[in-house]
């Protein structure tokens, strides 16, 4: 009997040897001119602002401890699983709105969106002072809680400019925010560290990035002049529109809290240093590898919908994008299985060499993120919410059932870890199958 996943296998398996064959040159004549400056704009920008962090991790894992990183990873953790609600996902609809001054009316559809969302959250944030304890490493998280609405509403203003920018074609935005966003982050985050504020100076530094973004955004919507409509436009989108909030809405906050389950695992174990340890593992491995993804992935977003809506076919963007995806993610990730311990010990200190096992753990997984990640917006452009939101639903089962009761049983933290990652693989390897089929419609040949 054929295996489900033989085809996803067989996809794979020709990414894999073409992988072997490319060559910088073959890649500059694989793709067109405009999509080579596009991504070498935002790659460059965001390879920048992927470097600064990198660069300055060993000073940062001088000043700030492993307990230091994981109360901040607990914040940020929360943060990121509650943005995905700051806009309730009308920010999508911005890329597939087929009117343009209708997407504008979108952007500032979204930021009031936000407002009452973000007035929710200071429950939240309530329910979640009273419950981190004050007495522990954790402390300084339940410090800064109170800040989760303005996360929420940053997250939902820069989302929404960001779709817009990305509609308009404005790379050069796309490219250079994030190295603003980046650089503000790490001098704040020095500075404060030689300060000695501990743990507080990574979540001052932090809201110094959020607020910068914010700016930004805001001078897209000055400068681009983006019509506001009318809050009878605004309903109408927003009723026109409601498959994002009832189906996309779901599917990516649970795929947010997918990401973020070890990290809860590991603070149900009573983990703290092992999660600062697994969430700087994450963030500095991740990084180069989202920062790419990320480039590749937004030209997809634009090509891949475009020719879906004109012609309900984008395979061929599809497998271009898979196999740059899977030549750019090879030699990070074979590094860091490879040689993962050492390098973090000799980087970043002898206190950090367990963080180079995690990475060590996490690197199939992170392979496999991602290069197929960014193909996961094909569920979205091509009308497939419902679809994503189930296996987004069954995802977070699978987790559940394969890191919690690991947790709960004070498991070591590498085996939190490696529980995470070999479930996590499979489920990638399942999404790209799906994703693949979706390029087409079940009608369409």
């Amino acid at each position: 009997m054929l295996s489900p996943l033989r085809p996803t296998c067989d996809l794979l398996h020709s990414v894999h040897n073409c992988s072997h064959q490319v060559t910088p040159i073959q890649i500059q004549r694989y793709l067109s001119n405009r999509s080579a400056r596009v991504i070498g704009g935002l790659a460059g920008g965001q390879t920048l602002a992927m470097a600064l962090p990198i660069a300055a991790a060993p000073a940062l894992s001088r000043l700030y401890a492993p307990a230091d990183y994981g109360a901040f990873g607990l914040y940020t953790s929360i943060s990121a699983v509650l943005a995905t609600a700051a806009s309730l996902q009308y920010h999508e609809a911005i890329l597939a709105e087929r009117n343009d001054k209708r997407a504008e009316h979108l952007v500032y559809a979204n930021i009031a969106i936000s407002l009452p969302v973000a007035a929710l959250t200071v429950a939240v944030a309530a329910l979640l002072y009273v419950s981190l304890p004050s007495h522990s490493s954790l402390a300084a998280a339940r410090t800064w809680i109170w800040l989760l609405p303005a996360s929420m509403l940053a997250a939902s203003v820069t989302k929404s400019v960001g779709a817009h920018c990305n509609r308009r074609g404005n790379y050069r935005y796309l490219a250079t925010m994030p190295l603003l966003i980046k650089a503000s982050t790490v001098l704040f985050s020095i500075a404060l560290g030689i300060l000695r504020w501990g743990p507080h100076g990574l979540f001052a530094a932090y809201f110094c990035g959020q607020l910068i973004g914010v700016i930004g955004s805001c001078s897209i919507i000055r400068s681009d002049r983006l019509a506001l409509g009318s809050i009878k436009s605004w309903l109408a989108l927003a009723k026109r529109h409601s498959h994002f909030p009832l189906f996309t809405l779901p599917s990516q906050f649970i795929a947010q809290l997918n990401q973020q389950i070890p990290i809860y695992a590991l603070g149900l174990a009573g983990a703290v240093d092992d999660l600062g340890l697994f969430n700087r593992a994450r963030m500095l491995v991740g990084l180069p590898l989202t920062v790419l993804g990320s480039a590749i992935g937004q030209l997809y977003r634009e090509q891949g919908s475009q020719a879906y809506r004109s012609k309900l076919d984008c395979r061929d963007e599809f497998k271009k994008s898979l196999r740059l995806l899977a030549v750019f993610a090879a030699p990070s990730t074979a590094t860091l299985a490879l040689i993962g311990p050492d390098l973090f010990s000799v980087v970043l200190g002898a206190e950090w060499r367990e963080a180079g096992v995690i990475a060590r753990i996490l690197a199939p997984m992170l392979f496999l993120r991602m290069t197929t990640a960014p193909l996961n917006a094909t569920l979205q452009f091509s009308g497939k919410q419902k679809l994503a939101f189930t296996l987004s639903a069954l995802s977070v089962c699978a987790l559940a059932v394969g890191v919690l009761p690991i947790a709960s049983t004070a498991g070591h933290a590498r085996q939190i870890v490696a529980a995470y990652s070999a479930t996590m693989s499979l489920i990638y390897l399942v999404h790209l199958r799906i994703s693949w089929k979706a390029c087409v419609p079940a009608n369409v040949s």
